[in-house]
């Protein structure tokens, strides 16, 4: 895929050294370099803000009790916990604003903890009594369904604009055979969308000045 030279063509990965510089995440290991307390806590402090924000009470209430009742060695608790862990280290590790996507495999693997803890109050709250039993499974799957259909408007960002305007604005107001000289994700890669997916001002030139010093 490198060597077919896209116009976006991300560590040039034609040669062993590029791909390795590539795949090892070589650009953003200075991040380590500021390695300490501070960093570890301000990494914890997003995954934590992550974690109670899209668990809420309920979801943490259920995880304890998995983890007090239930957790016991097997390939799913082993492999659901080792999801959790190691991807919660690494977010908490790689310094980024949007380090917090890398959390997903971590939510997935706590959902089916959640799933594991509300069968266990289930059976706790009907031993003996299937009627009881029933009406707390419906109330806890409406306590569920609640909390999806509540998260949808924040979930749902067609209506977000953002990106498309500030690219249309730029291309539109450029002169000539212009270089536009970005600074971060967000402008770098809404004008590469549109110059090179959507062809659009195919005579400017954007450059992100913060990726000059590299070779490729």
């Amino acid at each position: 895929r490198a060597a077919a030279q896209a116009p976006v063509n991300w560590g040039d990965a034609t040669s062993l050294d590029n791909f390795v510089w590539l795949v090892s995440g070589r650009l953003y290991w200075d991040r380590l370099e500021r390695f300490g307390a501070d960093y570890l806590w301000t990494g914890f402090r997003a995954w934590a803000n992550t974690m109670f924000s899209q668990l809420e009470f309920v979801g943490i209430a259920l995880l304890f009790i998995v983890l007090a009742f239930l957790f016991r060695r097997s390939r799913l608790y082993a492999a659901t916990a080792w999801l959790a862990v190691a991807y919660s280290l690494f977010s908490i590790l790689y310094d980024s604003p949007d380090s917090y996507v890398y959390l997903m495999p971590v939510l997935i693997s706590l959902s089916i903890w959640i799933g594991l803890g509300s069968q266990y109050i289930l059976d706790q709250i009907g031993a003996g009594h299937p009627a009881i039993q029933r009406l707390a499974a419906a109330g806890l799957l409406l306590t569920f369904v609640i909390r999806a259909v509540l998260m949808i408007p924040a979930m749902d960002l067609s209506r977000d604009q953002a990106a498309v305007d500030f690219a249309v604005s730029a291309l539109q107001s450029a002169p000539k055979r212009a270089i536009l000289l970005t600074e971060g994700d967000e402008a770098t890669f809404s004008l590469w969308y549109f110059q090179y997916a959507a062809q659009q001002r195919p005579d400017l030139a954007v450059v992100a000045p913060g990726l000059l010093p590299q070779a490729w």
